[in-house]
């Protein structure tokens, strides 16, 4: 299926990007990164992991708000000794740039608005501090990388395109597997799903008095009038043959990302990280880390206007990670009387693994089995902000 994590940052020159001037080019071909496994298992561990026990292997330790605290006194006269004249000046200004030459002047968003952004994730979701240096530092240093060789508009455009919005990233290819957006126009009881799940969409329904065939037709009305307001589109022969609602979809995607303000753009993209940050081994379950991903921003574009309340540091990690860690390590250990996990005499078919659960988030019908445990409610009759 869809088994990218983290995409990195790639040697990409400027004619590899084939962008509009407005980002996103309909029909055209995407500017991505190279998709690579971000690191080998971390083991979960509580007494570390206010620092670096979640963070990508290699990485570097979390920046200080101030940079200049970090810096050897000398390291500003190294340029002058190994430099004279024009060379030892342009050597002294780039040390005085700070870490992020490239992304420092005629940016769309500054360092300064991008920890503003970090900072309040990480206060609405509760996320680790450690977590949120360590992922402005990363952000940044993909960001500088970028616009070194490209417009900074441009950059920022393409590194949102490689995680979030462009054709080959991980999340759109998941969102539209999955049926997402079809979940945003009628809503997963409206959906014509298969199998078990159609009967239960079904069920519900006449519980609560729902006419599905009316709310498709106002969903279809709604699509309608989306695709009139903007510019036309043209089939060929061969498209007018099968089901067009695909090259539908991905043109209103591809609209909404091409809206997206420098700001929202840093939104989403540091809002990916910062989960992806923390998810320790559920990085191995990509799907999954794109429904929580959806889900919490639903939750961000819900709260964005309203008062919120900033929520605990280790919040996310406790009530999100730990319980699919959890689960996922009882399936294969058990805790003897003295504290150790030993690991269980079982079948390799009778154990649910990384896989089975990342494959419950491939498609609706596994999506739509998910029941809260207090109420036994199904998670997706739940409003799309309340999830």
């Amino acid at each position: 299926m869809l088994l990218n994590n983290d995409p990195k940052e790639s040697d990409l020159e400027d004619d590899d990007m084939i962008l509009n001037s407005d980002g996103y080019g309909h029909g055209q071909a995407l500017p991505t990164a190279e998709d690579v496994s971000p690191t080998s298992p971390l083991e979960f561990n509580r007494s570390t992991n206010q620092m670096m026990a979640h963070q990508p292997q290699g990485s570097p330790p979390p920046p200080s708000n101030n940079y200049n605290q970090n810096r050897n006194p000398d390291d500003n006269a190294a340029p002058r000794q190994m430099f004279e004249g024009k060379d030892a000046d342009d050597a002294e200004t780039l040390a005085s740039m700070g870490p992020y030459p490239s992304w420092n002047e005629h940016v769309p968003i500054s360092q300064f608005e991008i920890k503003a952004v970090l900072d309040e994730l990480t206060r609405k979701f509760g996320f680790q501090r450690s977590n949120m240096e360590n992922i402005y530092d990363h952000l940044l240093t993909q960001l500088d990388s970028r616009s070194s060789r490209l417009n900074p508009i441009v950059a920022l455009t393409s590194l949102h395109a490689s995680y979030i919005g462009g054709d080959n990233s991980n999340y759109k290819k998941w969102f539209f597997a999955a049926q997402l957006d079809l979940d945003e126009d009628v809503g997963f009881s409206n959906m014509r799903l298969h199998g078990k799940a159609y009967k239960r969409n079904k069920k519900i329904a006449k519980q609560k008095n729902i006419d599905i065939k009316e709310q498709r037709r106002k969903a279809k009305e709604a699509e309608d009038e989306f695709i009139s307001d903007k510019m036309k589109l043209e089939f060929t022969p061969e498209e007018l043959e099968r089901n067009i609602d695909f090259k539908i979809a991905d043109y209103k995607w591809k609209s909404k990302m091409n809206e997206l303000t420098a700001k929202e753009q840093i939104e989403q993209i540091g809002l990916y990280l910062l989960i992806w940050g923390e998810a320790n081994q559920v990085r191995f379950l990509p799907e999954c880390l794109c429904f929580i991903f959806k889900c919490a921003l639903d939750h961000h574009n819900h709260t964005k206007t309203q008062q919120w309340e900033s929520v605990p540091e280790l919040t996310f990690l406790d009530d999100i990670i730990t319980p699919i860690y959890d689960f996922l390590r009882d399936q294969a250990y058990f805790v003897d009387s003295k504290g150790r996990h030993i690991r269980k005499e079982r079948d390799h078919k009778d154990i649910i693994g990384y896989d089975d659960v990342n494959q419950l988030f491939w498609y609706p019908e596994g999506i739509e089995r998910i029941k809260l445990r207090s109420t036994n409610e199904r998670l997706l009759d739940i409003p799309l902000i309340e999830r």
